[in-house]
């Protein structure tokens, strides 16, 4: 892996952030993060099945009960610990 230098310091490259987050493709995952501003702020936990993982961004497919989304979670928030993953579990074949 290759380390980018950037102002004279030494930067994560994408390719580096995403071989050490260690996920796989449909498999199922905890994430948590901080929502909201001031005296309104919390832990926002969020459910669902790995779909996808690309250079910049994982795509997380979260079934609610109102129906299914998806959501986008970038590498370097993972991380760097502004999003962090409680639990994964793989995906039981059938």
């Amino acid at each position: 892996m290759r380390v980018a230098k950037q102002n004279g310091r030494y930067a994560y490259t994408d390719e580096m952030m995403r071989k050490s987050l260690k996920l796989r493709e449909g498999s199922q995952i905890t994430l948590s993060r901080w929502v909201g501003r001031g005296k309104e702020d919390h832990m926002q936990r969020i459910e669902g099945r790995l779909v996808g993982i690309y250079p910049h961004y994982i795509l997380l497919e979260v079934t609610m009960k109102k129906g299914k989304y998806r959501e986008c979670f970038l590498n370097k928030d993972i991380f760097f610990g502004n999003i962090k993953i409680q639990k994964v579990r793989k995906e039981i074949a059938n």
